[in-house]
């Protein structure tokens, strides 16, 4: 029996099984493999095959940096001197109500992204701080967003370390690149052929699929209205970033830039003369007179299309309905943009193996 395996480009190899025996099918042309992806990894998962990197964080906040994850001395010196003292006495009821709920019970529900930050860090820190970072970032207010993507972005982080992780491609099946992905073939609800490049292939054995789920849909011949009604909440940004070369040792390992007008949203030091730049698309031209500011030059430039999922306050049911809804027809979901997933390609690769064989529902729990 062979496999088929689909996928948008280089990165979505990375969620390839070790025993897949098949066809491999990627839209994209054929890239360098050699750009480093700076990536954070928990303690319980093996970093084998990455570099480390020290583990610094920063931010940077109308023109001066500061040490992260926020301390009270260093919020001192942030906020507004006309707020500081009740906004600082919002961040200190905000924490001795989390700890106590955390001990004692109960607590206030959380809707969305800003009622976490609110919980837990006050209103006051929320406006001044994370609202515009956070619509800068994923293109939503904190009110749209989830309040999972609140946790998944802000907890337990000071147990991550940080490593660079490149990339190599390891596989002895046949990768076709630049290929057009057109159609599922439905026969008695279950995928049975795949037409690419005006080619029909029949499913012998899996069908494994890491397209964005708007993609994946699209190749099916006609959606239910509920499957077509969830679609629209599950959503994606592309991720453009910036390799450079400079001075680059005055950065963090990660710096954010919070100020919602600041062209940058990350830079990621990998060397003392090396780093990577995450920016918006429409504010390419300022970020390149920022690089020059900084007597940085520009070494290469990548686009992830679709690469990270928009977490809205509905997305998260709708995507599991869309998901189950696949998995009757046949449909494997693999990698970050199928599985719809913040966590980065090696922590995936391992949940993989360690829940292999596991139901979907139970899957999905720990990637989504």
């Amino acid at each position: 029996m062979s496999d088929i395996f689909l996928g948008l480009d280089q990165e979505d190899l990375s969620s390839l099984s070790k025993d897949f025996q098949g066809n491999i099918f990627i839209s994209s042309k054929e890239v360098d493999t050699s750009w480093p992806y700076v990536i954070s990894l928990p303690p319980n998962v093996s970093s084998l095959g990455c570099t480390s990197l020290s583990k610094t964080q920063s931010i940077s906040y109308k023109g001066e940096t500061y040490g992260y994850p926020l301390r009270p001395w260093v919020l001192a010196r942030i906020l507004p001197g006309e707020h500081r003292t009740e906004i600082g006495k919002q961040w200190l009821e905000a924490k001795t109500r989390s700890l106590s709920s955390v001990i004692l019970g109960g607590g206030r529900e959380e809707r969305c992204y800003a009622d976490w930050v609110i919980r837990n860090m006050g209103e006051g820190v929320y406006q001044e701080l994370y609202a515009s970072f956070i619509q800068k970032r994923f293109g939503l207010s904190g009110i749209e967003l989830s309040a999972q993507l609140a946790r998944t972005l802000h907890e337990d982080q000071e147990n991550r370390s940080y490593y660079i992780y490149e990339q190599s491609l390891h596989t002895s099946s046949p990768v076709h690149w630049n290929s057009s992905i057109e159609e599922f073939v439905i026969e008695k609800d279950r995928v049975t052929q795949v037409k690419i490049n005006g080619e029909v292939h029949s499913v012998d054995g899996a069908l494994q699929v890491a397209l964005p789920i708007d993609q994946i849909l699209s190749l099916l011949p006609e959606l239910t209205k509920s499957i077509s009604v969830d679609s629209r909440y599950v959503q994606y940004n592309d991720s453009y970033w910036m390799r450079v070369s400079g001075d680059c040792s005055n950065f963090a390992t990660e710096t954010q830039f919070w100020d919602g007008d600041h062209p940058v949203t990350f830079v990621h030091r990998i060397s003392d003369r090396e780093a990577l730049v995450s920016y918006k698309m429409e504010e390419r031209d300022k970020t390149l007179g920022w690089l020059a500011s900084k007597n940085l030059s520009l070494v290469g430039e990548k686009i992830f299309p679709s690469w990270t999922p928009i977490w809205g306050r509905q997305s998260h049911f709708r995507y599991y309905r869309i998901a189950q809804y696949l998995e009757k027809l046949g449909i494997e979901l693999v990698g970050k943009r199928a599985l719809f997933s913040h966590l980065s390609m090696v922590e995936l690769r391992q949940r993989k193996e360690e829940y292999a064989g596991a139901i979907l529902s139970d899957f999905l729990r720990v990637v989504v």
